[in-house]
């Protein structure tokens, strides 16, 4: 994410979160790695969404996915 051009960038919390619970309803997707505060902002209750834990990455201006 292009850190200078932060300012431009609109959230689209809606989108996002059909995103999120569309992957984490497939069989295929074991973890969704995303920060604490957007999993309990966007109201995601699914087990596979959770924090990462790793301090040299933030995950509330991007996703990861781990396939099974």
């Amino acid at each position: 994410m292009p850190q200078g051009n932060k300012a431009n960038l609109t959230f689209e919390s809606e989108q996002t979160a059909a995103l999120v619970n569309l992957l984490a309803s497939s069989q295929s997707v074991g973890k969704i790695f995303i920060e604490p505060h957007l999993k309990k902002r966007l109201g995601f209750s699914s087990e596979k969404i959770r924090l990462h834990g790793c301090q040299a990455v933030r995950h509330d201006d991007h996703i990861h996915v781990q396939l099974k």
